[in-house]
């Protein structure tokens, strides 16, 4: 399979996941939480992590899609085909796709009436931050993508003057050196995608804390910094993620990489 198929099917897998999540999941969670049973219970808990889950989860898969395909169409020197040029058009539908699902949703299991401008303007916002956290991440790993191969250009030139092996086009870059990088093509596009989802995260949370006004027991102030914390926690695995997920495809690119030079 070549890696623009690949791309394209973790982007169809996202938006299965996202129907899975905005349709299925959220609608069981409200469910729960709005049942006096239920609300108290370790269920609703559970279904709201298993929601948590799959939304970081897709995030960082489009995100890592978007990151690697920016940098192997960097440095892979064959022409990429006609469909690469709309492969982050169609992950960023998957932002859309959700904002829609979303809107919908409510109006099923909650009814139209339920609906006002700012759950319109709530749910947009959502969707306009995605795609500028997609568009980050996609420039600063196009930026470094292409310094990355302006270097490999200069050390193949050299290595042709003295004689040597050329060690390829991914080294360097691949593999990865660290765990954090904010010069690898691919790590630096991720990281700064993560900063600015936590950074959406503190500050919906700083607003909502805000609005909810000073705590009233030791219970609420001590849950303050814990909401900050899982913050940081989602965060950080969003991240981890990314970068598990983009081993595997850079791997994978190198591989039909050799598997093309041979035949």
């Amino acid at each position: 399979m070549s890696m623009n198929k690949r791309f394209y099917l973790a982007t169809l897998i996202a938006a299965v996941l996202t129907v899975v999540l905005t349709c299925a999941v959220h609608p069981i969670y409200i469910g729960l939480v709005s049942d006096v049973v239920y609300a108290g219970g370790i269920l609703p808990v559970i279904v709201g992590i298993v929601a948590d889950i799959l939304e970081y989860g897709v995030t960082a898969l489009l995100l890592a899609t978007a990151c690697c395909s920016v940098y192997v169409e960097t440095v892979d020197t064959a022409p990429a085909p006609k469909s690469a040029k709309y492969l982050h058009i169609v992950i960023l539908s998957v932002p859309v796709l959700r904002g829609i699902l979303t809107i919908v949703s409510t109006a099923v299991h909650e009814g139209p009436a339920t609906l006002d401008v700012s759950d319109y303007l709530s749910t947009s916002l959502v969707v306009i931050i995605d795609i500028v956290i997609h568009i980050l991440a996609v420039f600063v790993t196009r930026y470094y993508s292409k310094l990355h191969i302006l270097r490999r250009l200069e050390v193949r030139k050299a290595c042709r003057v003295l004689g040597r092996e050329y060690d390829g086009d991914h080294a360097g870059a691949f593999p990865f050196k660290s765990f954090i990088s904010f010069r690898n093509p691919v790590l630096s596009g991720l990281i700064y995608a993560a900063i600015a989802i936590l950074a959406q995260l503190v500050i919906s949370r700083l607003i909502y804390d805000i609005q909810l006004g000073a705590p009233e027991s030791a219970d609420e102030l001590i849950e303050i910094p814990l909401g900050y914390l899982e913050d940081i926690v989602w965060a950080f695995l969003t991240y981890t993620a990314t970068f598990f997920t983009s081993v595997f495809y850079i791997k994978k690119a190198i591989e039909t990489e050799e598997n093309e030079g041979r035949e």
